[in-house]
């Protein structure tokens, strides 16, 4: 074969190649549109649902809800005009919808970089899960009476689980259940309120610009760790109940009121600053009560009922 033509035909087959990858690729890109618009309602399902008051963004969000039930919605994905924020509004109704348009389905909220305008109310909701990164809350989050319940092969239900979310007001998780809670990073609450809350484990780190904290009458069937907070009050634990308690560096403005407490296992303080007094009078520990001399309070009233070692080196204060 003459060299001319069979470079020729290389040329053509490359070409040939190329072209079905290419064609490959669009259908492909294809397909994966058409299975995400699948997952988006209708303009006739939004009108006879009754959910024309929703934003382009809103629509986006409850398609990706739809499309991983329980997966995470990033809201830096959306490539749409209009309002860059989702209402109270909308969250009631799809909690209320559910994924199967009849309220079937994971229900909860799993967002990342959302921004709310206005409360978080789910004040008395059955959910599965509640995951919250980078979320800034308008209003105050209203959580008093919730319950969040693990589901079989449900991966992360049954938890909260905040990360780095903004409140501007109260933050209520008044009589909360659920398996485990953590949050991290939370600011911009003035009071938060755990009062009879009931869950698995607690774990509250990083969280700085607080009024007041109480958690009263709480139980906590595991481990209760606060760590990296700051409150300009108090901080309220009377009759908490948990296995274990563990707080670190901590700064309190007021007081640390740890009156009747029954902690099964030890309780260990370390790195606390308390404004004024310290107490932990009616308590009672199972294990060691360690408080060491990175603890400094005004006063110091810790005449618990201690089953192990009680090691106390709680330095005082004048100022």
């Amino acid at each position: 074969m003459p060299l001319v033509s069979r470079d020729r035909t290389l040329i053509l087959t490359a070409a040939a190649a190329a072209l079905l990858i290419i064609l490959a690729t669009a259908l492909v890109m294809i397909g994966l549109r058409d299975q995400k618009e699948r997952y988006a309602l209708t303009d006739s399902q939004i009108e006879a649902l009754g959910l024309t008051h929703w934003s382009s963004m809103e629509r986006w969000a409850f398609a990706r809800m739809r499309e991983t039930p329980g997966g995470e919605v990033v809201f830096a994905d959306y490539a749409g005009e209009g309002l860059r924020s989702v209402s109270p509004r909308f969250l009631s109704d799809v909690l209320t919808l559910g994924t199967g348009l009849d309220g079937s389905g994971p229900l909860g909220l799993n967002f990342k970089g959302a921004a709310i305008r206005g409360d978080l109310d789910l004040q008395g909701r059955e959910l599965d899960f509640l995951r919250l990164v980078g979320t800034t809350i308008g209003g105050k989050l209203a959580m008093a009476g919730a319950v969040v319940r693990a589901v079989p092969d449900l991966e992360g239900s049954g938890d909260i689980w905040f990360k780095d979310v903004s409140v501007s007001g109260i933050a209520d998780f008044a009589n909360v259940r659920a398996e485990a809670m953590t949050i991290t990073g939370l600011e911009g609450a003035d009071f938060v309120l755990f009062s009879g809350a009931d869950v698995g484990s607690l774990k509250i780190a990083e969280s700085y610009g607080f009024d007041l904290v109480a958690i009263l009458q709480a139980r906590v069937a595991q481990d209760f760790i606060m760590q990296d907070v700051a409150l300009a009050s108090d901080l309220v634990l009377q009759g908490l109940s948990a296995r274990s308690l563990s707080l670190d560096r901590l700064a309190i403005g007021g007081q640390l009121d740890g009156v009747g407490m029954v902690v099964d296992g030890a309780v260990r303080l370390s790195h606390i600053r308390v404004g004024q007094e310290l107490i932990l009078s009616s308590s009672t520990f199972g294990g060691d009560l360690i408080a060491d001399e990175s603890v400094t309070a005004r006063s110091a009233l810790t005449d618990a009922m201690v089953g192990g070692v009680s090691r106390l080196a709680i330095q005082r204060h004048t100022d």
